[in-house]
């Protein structure tokens, strides 16, 4: 599976479809605003949403280019979602979603979460990686595999590490990395 962002710009849309010409499985994140324009892509949609200043939203689009493309499912966040990524982190071959959050638009509390996508659609709960230690505003997360010497992958399934910038302040900060 692979996911492209910016689905519905001119480089984006390109990459899907030579993506989907090579017969690879592909997913896509787009802004909320943009899920009309990305049904012709033939894909499933991850969409973070801000709904208001404490809430947020994950959304799970299903899309095969045709009338059938409809909203399959709503995962109600911890807070307004400012961003989205998406790795194996267990369970079957399926990718994984993971957002960062802020509780609220007034104080710099928030977190990570992962949702896993085991049962193909978006799961009754999220999982927290830092098991309640870390409660900061997160806007930025990544996926990779950060600790390749020490624990390379193997063959099969590759587990990924989520890297999460934090913001504990006005000024401050703090990237965590989470190791499978």
């Amino acid at each position: 599976m692979i996911l492209v962002t910016g689905a519905t710009g001119l480089s984006g849309s390109f990459v899907i479809r030579e993506l989907q010409r090579r017969g690879l499985a592909v997913r896509a994140l787009v802004r909320e605003t943009s899920v009309s324009a990305a049904q012709a892509l033939n894909v499933d949609l991850a969409i973070g949403t801000r709904v208001t200043s404490t809430s947020g939203n994950v959304q799970y689009w299903k899309g095969n280019g045709s009338s059938d493309f409809a909203l399959a499912g709503t995962f109600t966040a911890d807070g307004p979602v400012l961003t989205l990524a998406k790795g194996d982190f267990g369970g079957n071959a399926r990718q994984d979603l993971v957002y960062g959050f802020r509780i609220d638009e007034s104080v710099f509390a928030g977190g990570v979460r992962i949702l896993y996508l085991d049962l193909g659609g978006l799961p009754p709960d999220d999982v927290d990686p830092a098991g309640g230690s870390h409660d900061y505003m997160t806007p930025a997360v990544t996926v990779n595999n950060f600790n390749y010497r020490l624990n390379p992958t193997t063959a099969g399934a590759q587990l990924m590490d989520l890297a999460a910038a934090t913001k504990t302040s006005a000024t401050t900060g703090a990237l965590l990395v989470f190791i499978r």
